[in-house]
């Protein structure tokens, strides 16, 4: 096997493969996409971390009116373009672009008993980069958001703020999402003011 040249971390110098680098768990690049100088976006017990601060928002006392907006997205990981994908990681954590370029480059054949089924869109289900792609290409979406209050957990999203503000991050989400092939599931999406 070939020793793979973009994994420049000291722990995985001796990696016989790309492979081996990505199992050997050096996720630093990928946490620091995450991550911002004022704190990181990713903290300490995740979702539930999140719950938290959402209903502390939601249930505080403010001075003026305030919206509160969750969103869900169809089928998401199903849906984002894999073109979008790949120019996130071509541009964002371009060390890993080659592996995931070899993955997502063309449609992948899946089965339902003996029919086969093209299948390309979305991150594959079993890909454990799974999450972490989809979080890539939604990144824009959050960051492009300016209200009080912005979580999200891979798909399902809260905003909160002013109501001028959260209709226009409902607005900025529903064009942002449609660029990279996610539409919001009105069923599960829902408005508090």
């Amino acid at each position: 096997m070939r020793r793979h040249q973009a994994c420049r971390c000291r722990e995985h110098v001796e990696a016989t493969s790309r492979e081996d680098c990505l199992r050997s768990g050096d996720t630093r690049a990928i946490r620091a996409l995450f991550s911002t100088s004022t704190g990181s976006r990713c903290a300490g017990g995740g979702a539930e971390a999140g719950a938290h601060a959402a209903r502390a928002y939601f249930t505080a006392r403010h001075h003026t009116p305030k919206a509160f907006l969750k969103v869900d997205f169809r089928n998401a990981f199903n849906e984002i373009r894999r073109d979008n994908l790949l120019r996130a990681v071509k541009e964002e954590l371009p060390d890993f672009y080659a592996f995931i370029y070899q993955a997502y480059r063309t449609p992948s054949e899946l089965y339902w008993g003996t029919t086969p089924i093209s299948s390309d869109l979305g991150v594959q289900q079993g890909d454990p980069l799974r999450p972490a792609l989809f979080a890539l290409v939604l990144q824009p979406i959050v960051d492009a958001i300016a209200t009080e209050l912005n979580l999200w957990y891979l798909d399902d999203g809260t905003v909160g703020g002013d109501p001028e503000k959260v209709i226009e991050a409902l607005t900025t989400i529903i064009a942002m999402a449609k660029e990279v092939g996610l539409t919001l599931n009105f069923r599960k999406c829902e408005v508090a003011i």
